[in-house]
Parts: structure tokens; C-alpha cells; sequence
């Protein structure tokens, strides 16, 4: 026989949810989107980014597609690196900065994203829905990791490339990188695949190099401007450290 959950347990799972970090959170709550996906409980695709919703004033698309995600691999790959970039920046600023950073780059990437396609891609019918749709959070995760080389450009990261091989880097090349392939993916890969009528703006076909690329300016520029202002005001607001 079925037992709903009783008021204390539900209580108690808020709390335990509470108390978790603000990156495990979110990492949290798109899991149990894509298993809400996989069941069918709701129809993805008007929460996923697509400029037909835009244009119909679906502005919170503009946060709700980064929870969404287009099969297992693509949100493991995801979580993965949400998991190392989000703890990252919680372990050495705060809470505050990992949340604003992460919703700030998905708002920013799709923004971008969504004025890369407007100018490259063919425009559908009127009143049809575009063939090009954003999902994925990997425009906040770009934001996240270039917050953090940024804020912390004079330190040396370590890493193991491909799990394997052991490197040491300025945190500053880690921007570098992430802004420079996505540059060149943008230029090479989804403006031709756009342009030439590829379907998906992060379909299977297409990555969305714009809204990695958007997100990881915005990172960036974040934390320039937290820097400037903890400078001026010191430890205030979300700029805390």
C-alpha cells in the first residue's frame, strides 16, 4: 500500500535540501528535472529556449532552459563539471556568488545565443516555432569556471587532463581556454552549421558554442566587477567573501 510522506518527513527533507550547498543544490534540482523529463511529467519544450517563446514573452526561458537537458550523457557531463566549479567558488567566496554567477551565465549565454541565431539562422513561417532550441547548463558552468580564474587569476591550478595526465597552469589560461575554443567553435562550427540550415541550436548537431561563450564573459566580467567593488564598499551584498 502507497504512504504519502507525513508533514515532519516533508519538513525534514526541506531542511536536509536547505542545508546542502547552493551548487549541490542545483545540481539537485536538474536531476530530478530530467527524471521528470524522462517520465514525461511535462512538456520540456516550452520551458527549453527557442526564439518562438520569446517572442511570446516567455522571458523566464531564459533561466529554465539551463535545467533542462537533452539526454544522460549530456546532463552527466554537465553536473560533473557543475560539481567542481560550483564547489570551487563556494569553497574559496561564497554561496552567493556561485548562485549568482551560474543563473546570471545561463541568462547571459542564451542571450547570446539567441542573437547568434537571430542574425545567422533562416527565419521559420510566421507564427511557426523555430528549429533551433537551447537546453543544458553548461553556459552557467562556463561562468562559473571563468568567475573563478578570474577572481583568482594569480593562483596555479592543477589538473589531471583526461584523468591521466598531470598539469599546472595560471588560473587565468583556464578563461583563456574556455573563451578561446569557445570563439573558434562559434566561428567554425555553429555560425556555418546555423547558417547552412543544421537543426539545433544545442541539438545533437549543433553545440551551442554562443551561450558557453556568453557565459563565460559574463563570469569573467563578474568577477572583475565584484573585485572593484569590494574595493570600494568591501564585503557586501553577494560580492562577499
Amino acid at each position: 500500500m502507497t504512504r504519502f510522506p507525513t508533514y515532519a518527513e516533508l519538513r525534514s527533507c526541506a531542511k536536509a535540501f536547505r542545508e546542502r550547498s547552493a551548487t549541490n543544490r542545483f545540481i539537485i534540482v536538474c536531476a530530478l528535472v530530467f527524471a521528470a523529463q524522462a517520465l514525461g511529467l511535462f512538456f520540456a519544450e516550452a520551458f527549453a529556449l527557442n526564439p518562438f517563446w520569446v517572442r511570446s514573452g516567455c522571458l523566464l526561458n531564459f533561466l529554465s532552459y539551463g535545467f533542462l537537458h537533452g539526454g544522460f550523457w549530456h546532463l552527466a557531463l554537465n553536473m560533473l563539471a557543475l560539481y567542481f566549479a560550483g564547489n570551487a567558488v563556494e569553497r574559496y567566496d561564497s554561496g552567493g556568488n556561485a548562485t549568482a554567477v551560474f543563473l546570471g551565465g545561463i541568462a547571459v549565454g542564451g542571450l547570446a545565443w539567441l542573437g547568434v541565431v537571430e542574425a545567422v539562422a533562416a527565419a521559420p513561417a510566421p507564427g511557426a516555432m523555430s528549429p533551433h532550441t537551447l537546453v543544458g547548463a553548461s553556459a552557467g558552468v562556463a561562468a562559473l569556471f571563468s568567475y573563478f580564474s578570474v577572481a583568482h587569476r594569480d593562483s596555479e591550478l592543477r589538473a589531471m587532463l583526461f584523468f591521466v595526465l598531470p598539469v599546472r597552469m595560471p588560473a587565468w589560461a583556464l578563461f583563456a581556454a574556455i573563451a578561446g575554443i569557445s570563439l573558434l567553435g562559434l566561428v567554425f562550427s555553429e555560425i556555418p552549421s546555423l547558417s547552412g540550415g543544421a537543426s539545433g541550436g544545442s541539438g545533437p548537431h549543433v553545440v551551442a558554442h554562443s551561450a558557453h561563450l556568453g557565459g563565460a564573459l559574463f563570469g569573467a566580467g563578474y568577477a572583475l566587477a565584484a573585485e572593484r567593488l569590494r574595493k570600494r564598499f568591501g564585503n557586501v551584498c553577494c560580492f562577499r567573501r
